[in-house]
């Protein structure tokens, strides 16, 4: 266990395998309608796979030459941010009202849906 606490990037299963596919995409979007509206949207979007082919028993114990664990795990989320803002006066108060959309789709290992998440939020803020 000491090997592991001076170099945690040691490794003692010379049957292990480890493949990772990444694809990251990312789109903003500023549009100011006039001088108090203004739209700002980003996109983003993650395609990936990770598969993993090894032992997951502790790690201070042998290799005998067992059956090895095939993890395989795919990886397709993306996500929106949609602020619309509009700033006016309330009296003598500047005030700003936000619309925001925040979105993410899921991610999947073994065929099951881990995270799905979806949340629309108004702010009304008044500035003095």
């Amino acid at each position: 266990m000491m090997l592991l606490l001076s170099n945690p990037d040691t490794s003692f299963r010379s049957r292990n395998w480890f493949r990772v596919n990444w694809n990251i995409a990312a789109f903003n979007l500023d549009y100011k309608f006039n001088q108090r509206t203004k739209l700002n949207s980003r996109t983003f979007g993650l395609w990936s796979s990770r598969d993993a082919l090894g032992l997951l028993d502790r790690i201070d114990w042998p290799e005998t030459g067992q059956q090895r664990d095939l993890l395989l795990a795919k990886f397709n989320n993306f996500g929106n941010e949609t602020r619309l803002i509009h700033r006016y006066l309330i009296g003598k108060s500047e005030s700003v009202f936000c619309l925001e959309f925040d979105g993410t789709a899921d991610s999947q290992l073994k065929n099951k849906v881990l995270l799905t998440l979806a949340q629309i939020q108004i702010f009304l803020l008044i500035i003095n």
